[in-house]
């Protein structure tokens, strides 16, 4: 079936094509009278005419589309902050185009290369810019851009994020709050700010708390590493130090340390306490004890940051954090009220 045409309208309203453009465009620098508006719009709605975006913003500057470019889709923390970035584009009646890069620079590349050519009229970049080589494209066609969930580049660009270093701190807090005096930490390799931001909050409360930072009891892995591929470090650690307790950089690793301990015969929280990261499905069918990141919001205001750049890009850069909730579960108790440590070996 044919689609209706601008000309289409014209027939039935009696008008010129150039009439149909100027109304439906909402152009108010004609002299066209509010009877012909009406004539125009009625004969739109009777053939159920729909405007072709992509060419009106080839014409008009603006496409009414924004550009959302995400590392993957593994995660119910990436489907909060979509429902947030897409609740403010219905608001702004514009649509995102997704593309997943799978933390791969040359997909990420390709991904900006194809939103640029869509002729987006802005970019929201989640979690984590891995090359920079796009920075000179989006600057010379003067696409704004705003980061979400990753501060590394916030000299040069807008930044929505938790404020990590707060939500890792009274994490940790907390364990200290219950007795625990030797806190490890399960952490990942990233060239990003959020697992280096938790480092931060994780030692400042280690500091603040009069209890010396052992560089030891801190273990990092790579994003995707199972336990079967960091156990025996990990069991090495727990030998040395004898931690009671273990703050983990996000859900995943603090689910994938009670799946290593279980293997042992150990148990969470009689023998460690543990408390993940940003509150995810994982985090609640594990009843783990988490810092909750509210992604919904995050994702809302950085696509409301973005709209107001692309209404005025004069306005000054903005880094915004976004506060954290601890959320008390059943992973974590006294080491004094359950024993910890009966059976493991280490320095007590």
């Amino acid at each position: 079936m044919r689609k209706t045409s601008t000309r289409d309208i014209a027939n039935l309203a009696g008008v010129s094509q150039a009439t149909v453009s100027y109304v439906l465009n909402g152009r108010q620098d004609q002299s066209i009278s509010d009877q012909t508006r009406r004539r125009v719009l009625d004969a739109a709605t009777r053939l159920r005419y729909r405007p072709n975006r992509l060419a009106s913003g080839f014409f008009g500057g603006r496409s009414s589309m924004i550009g959302v470019v995400f590392p993957c889709v593994d995660s119910s923390f990436f489907g909060r902050l979509l429902f947030g970035i897409q609740e403010v584009c219905l608001e702004y009646d514009s649509v995102s185009i997704l593309s997943f890069t799978q933390t791969d620079p040359q997909q990420e590349q390709r991904a900006v290369d194809q939103m640029l050519e869509h002729r987006v009229d802005g970019l929201l970049m989640v979690s984590g810019v891995y090359t920079g080589m796009w920075f000179d494209d989006v600057r010379t066609e003067s696409i704004p851009c705003v980061l979400l969930d990753d501060r590394t580049h916030a000299a040069t660009y807008d930044v929505v994020a938790s404020d990590d270093v707060a939500g890792a701190k009274n994490a940790v807090e907390y364990l200290i709050g219950l007795g625990h005096r030797r806190i490890g930490m399960l952490g990942y390799n990233s060239p990003l700010t959020p697992v280096r931001d938790r480092r931060i909050g994780y030692e400042a409360a280690l500091r603040e708390a009069g209890l010396e930072v052992e560089p030891g009891i801190y273990l990092e892995c790579e994003w995707d590493e199972t336990p079967e591929g960091y156990g025996t470090l990990l069991f090495d650690l727990i030998d040395r130090y004898a931690p009671t307790a273990f703050f983990a950089a996000t859900d995943y690793h603090a689910h994938d340390f009670i799946k290593a301990v279980h293997q042992r015969g150990l148990r969470v929280p009689e023998d460690f306490s543990v408390i993940g990261y940003s509150d995810t499905e994982l985090g609640t069918g594990l009843n783990l004890s988490t810092v909750r990141q509210d992604a919904v919001a995050m994702g809302s205001t950085a696509a409301t940051r973005l709209f107001e750049r692309i209404a005025s890009q004069d306005r000054e850069r903005c880094e915004i954090l976004m506060p954290t909730e601890l959320v008390v579960r059943g992973s974590c108790c006294s080491p004094q009220a359950k024993g910890v440590l009966a059976g493991v070996g280490g320095k007590q």
